[in-house]
């Protein structure tokens, strides 16, 4: 549960950040709005590859 926490606080903020930044890119012109949205897939696939590493780590460190 503590890892759960810590998880809670750390990407929360970044995930708030990933929505704010794709509502500001639907406005965008089509090839902006397609880049800007690769883009945004890669750092949420990297937000889940965080939260994966972190519970793995919890579950080994007995967290």
């Amino acid at each position: 549960m503590k890892i759960m926490s810590l998880l809670d606080t750390e990407v929360r903020g970044i995930l708030e950040q990933l929505r704010d930044n794709t509502e500001e890119a639907v406005s965008l012109p089509e090839p902006e709005r397609l880049e800007r949205g690769r883009n945004l897939s890669s750092q949420a696939l990297e937000i889940v590859r965080r939260i994966v590493r972190e519970i793995r780590g919890g579950i080994e460190h007995g967290l």
